[in-house]
């Protein structure tokens, strides 16, 4: 068997497979806020040849998700049923690509860490940390901008699945309806736990601000929890002020086959100078709505803020 293929021919018809029959071959996960770079680092990868990017998978990740008010899930949630129905469908994926291993960049894997590892554990995660005054605008832009059914089902009809067809078309009727009306999405982006509480007088600078905070510190407590050879912790400035020696970096972190493309493509497609348009800057009132909250939960605010021998990252993953 070619080094990288499927174990069998069509995974994802016989009834009798178990999830660990269905063998992946080193998937690469990319998580983090909305707006962190996780794209950066996918389009890198996929620029090689050798990985299958999925695009914005959720419905596969959602299989079996029962109804609740954020989307946290945990290593309970992945039974022997959801294991095997998620893997043969990602199975699926890469071997109808012709490719050799499987991609995907979701900030949705930053709830559900345990989730994920239970799912894939011979994945490679990637943990995307932007700091929050570079990423914060970017992501009120997202909960913002007034989206088409066009644009929205043609980022996600590869990957629908029937089962969860409802719960998505209930959530896009509902930010649809409110971004026109109100000016802002009911959700964009993970629902994180702090979110879900409904609160009234919450702002929106407030529902971001909490958004990625708790999209952060909740990556950082469970992937602690996880083997640390498992998991990479990459800033995104950090790709784009020192981008050489990140990817090389990530290139050995996933052994990829071949690390110099790796590199010659991350020289190609990533400009250090890009200017983000899409973006709406916070008052000076919001963003100090906004440290408040961060502070709170014991994430520093400030740029550049050092990480210290107490950080959950560890030292392991600072090299």
């Amino acid at each position: 068997m070619e080094h990288g293929s499927l174990m069998r021919e069509n995974p994802h018809n016989s009834p009798h497979n178990t999830a660990n029959e269905l063998i992946l071959d080193r998937p690469v996960l990319i998580t983090g806020t909305p707006r962190s770079g996780k794209t950066l680092i996918a389009s890198v990868l996929a620029d090689t040849g050798e990985f299958v990017w999925a695009n914005e998978p959720i419905a596969i990740w959602n299989t079996g998700m029962p109804r609740r008010t954020d989307d946290t899930r945990g290593e309970a949630d992945a039974t022997e049923h959801v294991r095997c129905d998620i893997r043969a469908a990602l199975a699926g994926i890469v071997q109808h690509s012709g490719r050799a291993r499987y991609l995907d960049d979701l900030a949705y894997h930053a709830l559900r860490i345990g989730f994920v590892h239970r799912v894939l554990p011979e994945a490679k995660i990637i943990h995307v940390v932007r700091d929050a005054e570079d990423a914060i605008p970017e992501m009120l832009y997202g909960w913002t901008y007034r989206d088409s059914v066009a644009k929205a089902v043609a980022r996600r009809w590869r990957h629908l699945r029937m089962r969860s067809l409802p719960l998505l078309t209930a959530r896009f009727l509902r930010n649809y309806i409110t971004s026109r009306i109100h000016g802002r999405r009911a959700t964009w982006g993970p629902v994180t736990p702090g979110i879900a509480s409904h609160d009234p007088d919450r702002t929106l600078i407030q529902t971001v601000a909490t958004q990625w905070a708790e999209l952060v510190s909740i990556a950082r407590r469970d992937l602690a929890a996880i083997p640390p050879e498992s998991w990479l912790k990459v800033r995104q400035r950090d790709l784009l002020e020192h981008t050489d020696r990140e990817f090389t970096r990530i290139a050995k972190f996933c052994q990829v086959r071949d690390p110099d493309r790796v590199r010659e493509s991350a020289s190609r497609l990533i400009d250090s100078d890009k200017t983000f348009l899409s973006v709406v800057q916070p008052t000076e009132d919001q963003w100090a709505q906004a440290r408040d909250i961060i502070r709170s939960s014991g994430l520093a605010p400030e740029r550049h803020h050092a990480d210290t021998a107490t950080d959950l990252e560890g030292a392991h993953h600072a090299r």
